[in-house]
């Protein structure tokens, strides 16, 4: 939920319960000074300031002053149309619209203008006036709350509190993070451009955010065609990770959030799926290579395996994992608590290298929508923002529909070699939305072929250690390429099967010899 999500009724109705408690009379905050200061350096210097001012999502309402909102409207209209900006022409702009005479003429906008500074001050009065615009929102949505509370009819109660403590997270989180960064200019990217590719060409860039996955072709940085780890590029961060159910997708994030934590990385799960106890348990299973489920049956030594695999897992989780199921948290049924949660976790405790969401369609959403689809499409696009906000890597997965599940467990043959082919998972495959792979930087499908590379047919699901494909079908700074593996289900492990390079793979069925 933003902040800016009030009507005029919604504020009417909020000054009125204001106006209904002791404190009768009291103004929200405000700063008038901090308010004139801002437009008059926007006015002086409308180029440097007003992106400052968009970038800190500002608009009329931010101003606690009708008459600074209108005049703020002004000078926003002329920059978005490319026009000049200066005391004449917002004047005259003001002139057109009828609003001049409504906020006192000359008179106000020159007693507005009389602050002297220059565009070096406008962080700090952008930061002034920001922090009042919070608080008199913060207010509204308090009374607000208090007004629903009082009108309580005995629905769920976490869920009847949940919107109220999504918007206070989120606008935490927001006012410790701020909005109104410095304007980065074409100079300065190129700048930062020159330092990073002299650093990747001396091997001293920084690695401390990469994750790495566990297979050679990603993670082996000598090889020259190395796929390279997760978050090594710019715009590498946003990693959807798809598959139909009991293919491994769950288990193969979790593969990857565990070795992030064995590096000393930090990670932020959700598991929408399962719960922390089997989250946890597989995560040892994995480790001691012991299967659970046949602990009676195993050969003594599982047991003492497991066991230590839990202990060391003790020591390695502690401030490394943070761990959180749906049961939580009543917003983590929707995207937005998510976010929001995600949001204010990483400003009380720092941004992790690693988020991981298992899965995306298994939430809803906080919005009205028309169809799944677009339900899909907004969970994308928000965890996609939410990605590019953080700036770590972001680990989602995605389900696959079963109409194309179905037609990849055909057997297909070449008419002339009888050699089989094999049909590969593509964007048509995912569930619900397209906008999964589009919002992606990295889009990694599981594929178990029907044949496997010794010749066997695998076509039933419940095969016990199928040959599985990492089909690496989208990659903004990489090439489509396969990464064969062998899914040990008891062991919930991916086995490397190349110790070499990863095969690329152009569209299209392919045959033995492409892979």
């Amino acid at each position: 939920m933003h902040l800016e999500t009030y009507s005029a009724a919604d504020s009417a109705h909020a000054q009125r319960a204001l106006a209904a408690l002791p404190e009768v009379g009291r103004a929200l905050p405000h700063s008038l000074e901090a308010e004139e200061a801002l437009l008059a350096l926007l006015i002086a210097y409308p180029d440097e300031v007003f992106p400052l001012c968009r970038n800190a999502k500002f608009s009329e309402k931010s101003f606690y002053d009708p008459k600074h909102g209108t005049i703020y409207a002004a000078v926003r209209l002329l920059a978005e149309a490319q026009r000049p900006i200066d005391l004449a022409t917002v004047a005259e702009r003001l002139r057109e619209t009828g609003d001049l005479e409504r906020i006192g003429g000359y008179a106000t906008l020159t007693q507005v203008t009389t602050y002297q500074g220059t565009s070096a001050h406008a962080r700090h009065w952008i930061d002034q006036v920001r922090k009042f615009w919070i608080l008199r929102q913060t207010i509204r949505q308090a009374q607000k709350a208090i007004e629903q509370c009082h009108g309580y009819s005995g629905e769920p109660f976490a869920e009847f509190l949940a919107p109220h403590a999504v918007w206070f997270q989120n606008a935490t989180a927001r006012a410790r993070q701020g909005e109104s960064g410095a304007v980065e200019t074409l100079g300065a990217v190129i700048a930062q451009i020159r330092v990073d590719v002299a650093a990747r060409a001396a091997g001293t860039e920084d690695r401390s955010g990469w994750i790495f996955t566990g297979f050679p072709e990603f993670d082996d940085l000598e090889a020259s065609n190395c796929l390279m780890p997760f978050g090594s590029m710019r715009e590498d961060g946003n990693v959807i990770i798809g598959g139909g159910s009991s293919m491994g997708k769950s288990v193969l994030m979790r593969n990857i959030a565990t070795l992030a934590v064995e590096r000393g990385q930090r990670a932020l799960v959700y598991t929408i799926e399962t719960n922390r106890y089997s989250f946890i348990q597989s995560m040892a299973a994995t480790s001691a290579r012991a299967s659970v489920r046949q602990l009676a049956r195993a050969p003594k030594d599982h047991v003492a395996r497991l066991d230590a695999a839990l202990v060391a897992l003790e020591a390695k989780v502690d401030k490394k994992l943070f761990l959180f199921q749906r049961s939580d948290d009543p917003g983590f049924e929707t995207i937005e608590g998510i976010v929001a949660h995600a949001r204010a976790w990483c400003a009380q405790h720092g941004t992790p290298h690693l988020i991981v969401l298992d899965y995306l369609q298994l939430i809803g959403v906080g919005k009205r929508c028309n169809s799944r689809e677009q339900e899909v499409a907004h969970i994308s696009h928000t965890w996609q923002a939410l990605q590019r906000e953080l700036g770590c890597v972001t680990l989602g997965g995605a389900q696959l529909n079963e109409a194309s599940l179905a037609k990849l467990r055909q057997v297909k043959k070449d008419k002339e070699t009888g050699e089989v082919l094999h049909d590969l998972p593509d964007r048509g495959a995912l569930r619900e939305s397209q906008a999964l792979y589009h919002d992606a930087d990295v889009v990694i499908f599981l594929h178990m072929p029907v044949v496997d590379g010794a010749g066997r047919e695998q076509l039933g699901l419940d095969t016990t250690n199928p040959e599985m494909w990492l089909c690496i079908d989208k990659r903004r700074s990489g090439v489509r390429s396969i990464v064969k593996t062998r899914f040990e289900k008891a062991h919930g492990y991916f086995k490397p099967l190349n110790s070499g390079s990863a095969r690329p793979i152009g569209s299209g069925p392919i045959s033995k010899a492409d892979y």
